[in-house]
């Protein structure tokens, strides 16, 4: 098993343009299927790009200004994108196959309906500039999942059903100041940077371990699942600086400079990207201030060439060895 610095070594130094954006993007997420989803804040858009066919698939308007985007998951129900609106603090529950708009959090019962509608409130408090999402999966049991919202304006954590966007629980009430991106790193752990700094959680909301060092303000944080903890990665909010951390102890590993854009506000967005059978990894930006999705590459990107298989050695007809002791063949 690869320790925590080779992990990191295997990434790339050099920042790679995916696509330009006409306009402020904010968040991003990989939807798994060779194509990936982002915010735009100025415009109040949210934009599914096809990286395969290199276009847009679809672009769907917005209320507000969209903030964070996460991708969510489910065998048996349609897969949703869930997108958080820190200006009217409120969630979007979108079709992630169409755009299409299903369900907003909070959102007041329909006149003569008698399904309850999610109100988005727990303990007596709505949403508060919702910030950073991400699908919490095998939590609170294995088979279930939960989607965990930074609620930056009341400094905690929420988490909601996935399918019906009903308000299940909180943490991090006694340890987050203005949660600004949060990140599932498995189903023992849940990692959040906020104006305090990175914290990691267990499902209980106990603290496992600060990651505090060489960054201003945690802006937006990913989670590299490789190895036998992982490894955090961390957009800070006012210097150009992606900064890596060794996810089981908070020790800081590396730093690359000229990320991101360099700039106060300047928002941005981090995902990671899988790949297959270990190629093709890399972890997406979403740069507000250069207006771009861009992709630091991690490890090989591509599956090296096959040889060929090697062809037997040419033969004269009549020339076969002779037969050794034991061999049944039958002489022509």
């Amino acid at each position: 098993m690869s320790s925590p610095q080779q992990l990191v070594d295997g990434y790339s130094s050099k920042v790679c343009e995916v696509v330009s954006v006409p306009g402020e993007c904010c968040g991003v997420c990989d939807l798994r299927d060779g194509r990936i989803a982002w915010t735009v804040k100025d415009t109040a858009k949210v934009v599914c790009y096809d990286e395969d066919a290199d276009c847009t698939e679809w672009t769907v308007p917005c209320p507000g200004k969209p903030h964070g985007i996460c991708f969510v998951f489910d065998e048996e129900e349609q897969p949703r994108v869930w997108v958080s609106d820190a200006d009217n603090d409120c969630i979007y529950l979108l079709d992630a196959g169409t755009g299409e708009h299903e369900i907003t959090i909070p959102m007041p019962d329909s006149p003569g309906s008698d399904d309850p509608q999610p109100s988005g409130t727990f303990d007596g408090k709505g949403l508060k500039s919702p910030r950073g999402l991400t699908h919490w999966e095998d939590v609170p049991e294995p088979g279930s999942s939960e989607v965990w919202v930074a609620d930056s304006g009341n400094d905690r954590l929420v988490a909601f059903h996935p399918q019906s966007g009903e308000t299940l629980r909180t943490m991090g009430q006694s340890f987050v100041q203005c949660p600004l991106d949060v990140t599932a790193m498995d189903s023992k752990r849940l990692a959040v940077v906020c104006r305090s700094g990175g914290h990691v959680f267990d499902p209980e909301g106990n603290l496992l371990c600060r990651f505090n060092f060489h960054m201003m303000i945690g802006n937006a944080v990913a989670f590299d699942p490789r190895g036998d903890h992982g490894l955090l990665v961390v957009a800070d909010e006012y210097t150009d600086r992606l900064v890596l951390f060794d996810a089981a102890s908070g020790d800081q590993l590396r730093i690359f400079r000229a990320a991101t854009g360099e700039g106060s506000f300047a928002h941005k967005g981090l995902a990671w990207h899988e790949g297959e059978e270990g190629y093709g990894r890399r972890v997406y930006i979403a740069d507000g201030l250069q207006r771009r999705i861009s992709k630091v590459a991690v490890g090989p990107q591509s599956r090296p060439p096959t040889p060929p298989p090697e062809r037997p050695a040419f033969q004269m007809p009549g020339m076969e060895p002779p037969a050794e002791e034991g061999d049944t063949r039958k002489k022509k």
